[in-house]
């Protein structure tokens, strides 16, 4: 199965969670780590109980230093969408 159609991280948790609704079997989320945190929160406020394994991304790309820059764009973007998603009630 496939969950095409969300255009954020809100919708992919409640398309998923309907897509997977009477599925009684163990869920992995896997993403980005800087991306994690949003991320388990939007699927667990969904109903859906899931083991984050985040993949390191931002914090291996900080380690050189021609991409940790954007890796400092990237983090900082996502702390906004964490404060977005707080105050919509997603989180």
């Amino acid at each position: 199965m496939t969950e095409d159609a969300s255009q954020s991280t809100h919708d992919n948790a409640l398309y998923t969670a309907r897509l997977l609704a009477g599925d009684n079997g163990s869920k992995v989320l896997l993403t980005s780590d800087y991306h994690m945190l949003r991320a388990v929160r939007a699927f667990r406020k969904v109903g859906m109980n899931v083991l984050p394994l985040p993949v390191p991304d931002a914090r291996k790309r900080a380690t050189q230093w021609l991409r940790s820059w954007p890796a400092f764009l990237d983090e900082a973007t996502e702390s906004t969408k964490i404060v977005y998603y707080f105050v919509r009630g997603w989180i």
